[in-house]
């Protein structure tokens, strides 16, 4: 069972008709013409080798089918921990189950979720939380440009699709590898709860796994309960224990 898995996905489009182009303009879903599907999915269990679901079937009658994309990628992570993403959240899982639904699989189950997006937003004053930004600014890599056109070569299944679709899955992988990449240089500020309490100052380092004794860093109160914090003295990574009635706070 991995611990984190890293995950990343691209989807086409809606096709459809609309009587003019331009931005506020409301377009009814009675206009789609053609569904939007997924186009490939990557993914990456800790620090392990980066994998794909590539199985885009392109049928004569249009129909662009992603049954095998999604149930890959499902089976992939249905014994993973916690999920990593970009955006994810808002956009990769609830994609993610849509599809499945939509061909009759179970959606992913509950996990344990990190989104790198509302982690950047939450702690860092940054000019943009693009995830190519967020590389950039770190120093840990950057994305693979992409161009509208492996798009529109996909989709129309012209014959330049092989060549972009190619240029997609690789575009994807790297997204993953960003991903794992930005992941590793703000995980010392995660701070979610259930992902930072250990059971006592010696245990290893939930960032790095390095061993304690880790620096202690005094006794957080509050109403009901208290409890102590910790930083890893490899990493820096930021812990608490679990929460201790010894240290309640007396309300007046």
């Amino acid at each position: 069972m991995s611990k984190l898995t890293y995950l990343d996905i691209e989807t086409t489009p809606n096709e459809g008709y609309f009587w003019r182009c331009g931005y506020k303009i409301n377009i009814q879903p009675n206009n789609i013409s053609r569904e939007r599907a997924m186009i490939c999915a990557a993914w990456a269990h800790d620090d392990g080798k980066i994998e794909v679901a590539d199985d885009l079937i392109l049928w004569d009658n249009g129909v662009i089918d992603d049954s095998l994309i999604v149930k890959k990628l499902a089976e992939a992570v249905e014994d993973s921990t916690i999920l990593v993403h970009h955006n994810g959240d808002k956009f990769d899982i609830p994609w993610i189950n849509a599809r499945l639904r939509y061909h009759g699989y179970d959606t992913i189950g509950p996990k344990r979720s990190i989104d790198t997006y509302k982690v950047v937003k939450s702690k860092y004053n940054m000019n943009s939380f693009r995830l190519d930004y967020v590389a950039k600014y770190f120093g840990v890599g950057r994305k693979i440009k992409s161009d509208y056109q492996w798009w529109v070569d996909i989709m129309e299944d012209n014959e330049n699709c092989d060549a972009s679709f190619a240029k997609m899955v690789k575009y994807n992988k790297m997204d993953v590898e960003v991903l794992r990449d930005v992941f590793k240089k703000i995980e010392p500020d995660i701070t979610y709860n259930w992902y930072n309490i250990i059971e006592d100052i010696n245990d290893p380092c939930v960032g790095c796994g390095h061993e304690g004794p880790h620096q202690h860093r005094g006794v957080v109160p509050n109403q009901t309960t208290g409890y102590e914090r910790y930083t890893c003295k490899s990493c820096g990574k930021w812990m608490r224990g679990p929460n201790k009635k010894e240290h309640r706070r007396r309300v007046l």
